[in-house]
């Protein structure tokens, strides 16, 4: 495999330069509406819980 396609598909890269520049770029929306942005954050965090624990209450015979 050569290095760049080794590179692109590791699993260690996590942040890119293109991935940085991107965040920069969205940063001042977030810090402008950061209440939002904390509401959104949390609201899909809630909702990812609820997917998760509702069918593991199913199993369990307490729904």
């Amino acid at each position: 495999m050569s290095e760049t396609t080794q590179a692109a598909t590791s699993p260690l890269r996590l942040l890119g330069e293109r991935d940085l520049r991107v965040l920069a770029s969205v940063l001042p929306f977030l810090l402008e509406f950061r209440f939002r942005v904390a509401v959104s954050v949390a609201l899909l965090l809630a909702s990812t819980g609820v997917s998760l624990l509702v069918p593991w209450l199913l199993k369990l015979g307490k729904l």
